[in-house]
């Protein structure tokens, strides 16, 4: 059993937002009736057998309990993109000046990093 279900006593919850992590697990579970026990479903690290002990229904927050949240949310995307867009900006104009240090690289990082394995 995984570690993080042994610590959850094997119970998740998942949002529609976790599709991208765990496509297959995800659409089973949406396929599937409260009380099935449904697998072995292929994951990327193994199998997961589950039955869905029950739904809730979806439901829209009021603006006034998520405002702080979508505002963070927006301020962080914002920052995300400044950053990326000066990072961007520094490897076009300093390009001809970055030099790597495979002496210092190898030292610095363990084999399977340097090698790409």
């Amino acid at each position: 059993m995984r570690a993080q279900a042994v610590k959850s006593q094997a119970r998740f919850h998942f949002h529609p937002r976790d599709e991208k992590l765990y496509p297959r697990l995800v659409s089973a579970i949406y396929a599937a009736e409260p009380g099935q026990l449904v697998g072995p479903i292929r994951v990327r690290d193994g199998y997961s057998i589950f039955r869905v002990q029950g739904r809730n229904p979806g439901r829209v927050e009021p603006y006034e309990q998520v405002q702080r949240r979508a505002r963070a949310l927006l301020r962080r995307e914002r920052e995300n993109a400044a950053f990326t867009s000066f990072v961007k900006d520094l490897r076009q104009r300093y390009q001809s000046r970055v030099e790597i240090d495979e002496r210092a690289l190898k030292v610095a990082l363990p084999d399977s990093l340097v090698q790409g394995t």
